[in-house]
């Protein structure tokens, strides 16, 4: 969704530019349902703030495939030091790739 742009693709509507009541509704709500998380962790500040679901909530640890392949890529560069101008690092997911569906 685009900064500024009304969300038209969520709704089958042919107006284009207009903000139309749904939209406005629905940006409403998204505001109401953001303010409502903790601004820290961003839990539903109903269940987090409650002491009595102390016991609910506990810390786990994961690693994105995406940031750990971007590091190392990064890593080579800065060993290298050999880093082009202008070089832009991004991820891509090849998931979906049939030919890495034989690695499968």
């Amino acid at each position: 969704m685009r900064v500024g742009k009304p969300p038209q693709f969520l709704f089958e509507v042919k107006r284009r530019g207009k903000w139309h009541a749904k939209a406005r509704l629905l940006l409403e709500a998204y505001d109401v349902y953001e303010s409502s998380l903790c601004g820290t962790c961003s839990q539903s500040s109903f269940h987090a703030l409650d002491i009595a679901n102390s016991r609910a909530y506990e810390t786990d640890e994961a690693t994105c495939l995406g940031c750990s392949v971007r590091a190392s890529h990064e890593e080579q560069y800065n060993e290298a030091k050999k880093r082009p101008r202008g070089l832009k690092v991004f991820v891509v997911n090849r998931m979906s790739d049939p030919a890495l569906a034989a690695f499968d």
